[in-house]
């Protein structure tokens, strides 16, 4: 939705950097960070790879957004969300709404038990989309893992295990190409080592560099695991959100169908499909 709260003549290179923004977010069709859409604007030379670019496009979709030039729905902001409670207009709307939202384990009875988890928050959405779904829980853990997160996780990761057939865990793993992203994949195999889970990087790999042509960022110097990454991978590092938003979604899903079997999925709609109609029949009769 484009909604205008003030009125700005913005510069004609800051329209055109603004249309080139647009025409990037129509592309996706998918809401994007402000972050997102800097890498996609650099990946296509329209600015360099800079702090002052970076300031520069904040700025630009702001005043976008606030004239009516951009719609307000391209950009998510994923940090400072409102909790608003829930309400309803009558006991048969909720009613309905839970006959709808009736969904059944469609992971009972498979081999695998799958999740995705994922360095930062600002790509929930994005991400979202995929393990949504597929019923798959989606970890954030905006850097490395706290000690309490850690625990919880492999708490529900056992509870999964002692209670279905599911005898492997695996887990899809997407983060920034950096010392420290690196070290957060170790950090997460041998915390989860216990309980056999198998961690896959999904995002960033040090092939994607060049593969999709990402605009690096040179390695902090001030990292303590600089040196180890630069003789493994040289000076390059690359930012997660520099990967294309439908590059992220396709390396979700396919992970995701890799270790399902479509048949026992299938049955489980299908059964989710007879429930849901039979309480439709019964509400209908009452």
């Amino acid at each position: 939705m484009k909604e205008a709260y003030i009125e700005k003549n913005m510069a004609p290179a800051s329209i055109e950097l603004l249309e080139h923004a647009t025409r990037i977010l129509e592309e996706f069709k998918a809401r994007m960070t402000v972050r997102q859409v800097y890498y996609q604007l650099v990946s296509a030379d329209a600015i360099p790879n800079s702090i002052k670019s970076y300031r520069r496009v904040v700025r630009v979709l702001r005043d976008g957004r606030m004239t009516g030039l951009l719609d307000w729905d391209h950009i998510e902001d994923r940090l400072r969300l409102p909790h608003i409670p829930t309400t309803w207009d009558s006991i048969g709307q909720i009613v309905d709404a839970a006959r709808q939202q009736f969904r059944k384990d469609r992971w009972a009875g498979q081999l695998f038990n799958v999740e995705v988890w994922l360095e930062k928050d600002a790509l929930a959405g994005i991400v979202g989309d995929a393990t949504r779904r597929w019923q798959v829980p989606l970890q954030v853990n905006r850097g490395y893992s706290s000690i309490t997160a850690m625990r919880e996780a492999a708490l529900r990761l056992r509870r999964k295990q002692g209670n279905t057939s599911k005898d492997h865990v695996v887990i899809g793993y997407l983060g920034d190409h950096d010392p420290s992203g690196e070290d957060m994949v170790r950090d997460i195999r041998d915390r989860l080592a216990t309980f056999g889970a198998d961690v896959t990087v999904l995002a960033i790999l040090g092939s994607d560099i060049e593969r999709y042509d990402l605009p690096p960022q040179p390695v902090k110097a001030t990292d303590s695991r600089a040196d180890a990454f630069r003789q493994a991978h040289g000076e390059d590092c690359v930012e997660l959100d520099a990967l294309r938003p439908d590059e992220l979604d396709r390396r979700v899903d396919t992970f995701i169908r890799e270790h399902l079997d479509m048949e026992l999925w299938d049955e489980v709609i299908e059964e989710e499909d007879r429930q849901r109609e039979a309480v439709h029949v019964e509400l209908e009769d009452v």
